[in-house]
């Protein structure tokens, strides 16, 4: 194992530094320098820690840990199953390749408004935003588990089944729960591989986003939680929903089911007013 503690003296002309192929431990020596680093921990399984510029820091090979500290920093797992987090700031994160675990606190430490995108990619992912600011949860590939915050998220599974939850306790600003319809050509459907359960829709706050279909399109029905269960799994509804559920409602499309939602009241429905094309 190699450790690096590192300054802007240790950058080379490019302001970049490279770690080993060994298992690396890469932290900034002065922490409150607002230098930008560009940070490369190569092969094996990293440990990266940022500072309080506007770092540029790479996991590449490996299961790695990526800490962005400070700042509106950029993080990328690239390969393996890597554990990213922005922390404090804007942050924009790539999880890569593998089963990644992506966490932005989400909080400004300046007062401005600001945006944070965290991008799971392929694998199976969990990506989690907490406390303040908005954020653009995109799960890519992989059956990804999406979490917003109390900010204005907008949250899109994209391709396989994921959870989409735009707040841990409901206390959520006006989210944008994105779906669509296979556009590819080359690929049919098997009917539910694509679905998403959405599981704190709420009428008067929130959105659904259609890409690739519109509302004239869809087919809006009551479905049973048994139904659930054989799609996304059995015990699907009682560990994502809880016990307090009373309707479920499924869209589909040509076919293809696209979403479940649920909610604690017999009169929950959906209308036009509730969807948006993206």
């Amino acid at each position: 194992m190699a450790k690096y503690i590192i300054s802007k003296t240790d950058l080379d002309q490019f302001g970049q530094f490279f770690g080993s192929i060994d298992n690396d431990t890469i932290t900034l020596e002065n922490y409150q320098d607002t230098i930008s680093y560009t940070i490369l921990g190569l092969s094996g399984q990293d440990s990266i820690v940022g500072g309080e510029g506007k770092d540029i820091l790479f996991g590449m090979e490996g299961n790695d840990t990526i800490l962005g500290r400070d700042n509106n920093d950029i993080l990328y797992g690239n390969e393996g199953n890597d554990s990213l987090y922005g922390d404090y700031g804007y942050d924009t994160i790539y999880g890569g390749q593998g089963n990644d675990i992506i966490k932005d606190s989400g909080y400004s430490f300046d007062g401005n408004n600001g945006i944070s995108f965290l991008f799971g990619n392929l694998g199976d992912d969990s990506i989690t935003v907490s406390s303040s600011g908005n954020a653009d949860l995109f799960g890519g590939q992989g059956k990804d588990i999406l979490t917003g915050n109390e900010g204005s998220n907008s949250i899109s599974g994209d391709r396989d089944q994921d959870i989409l939850r735009g707040d841990l306790y409901e206390t959520g600003g006006a989210d944008t729960f994105i779906i669509s319809k296979t556009a590819d050509l080359n690929e049919i459907p098997t009917g539910t591989e694509n679905a998403d359960l959405i599981l704190d829709f709420i009428n008067s706050e929130d959105k659904i986003g259609l890409v690739g279909v519109t509302f004239e399109q869809l087919l809006i029905s009551e479905i049973q939680p048994q139904q659930i269960d054989s799609i996304f799994g059995q015990g699907s509804v009682e560990e994502n929903f809880g016990t307090n559920i009373t309707k479920f409602l499924k869209i589909e499309s040509g076919g293809e089911l696209l979403a479940v939602l649920g909610r604690d009241r017999d009169n929950f429905t959906l209308t036009a007013n509730d969807f948006v094309i993206i």
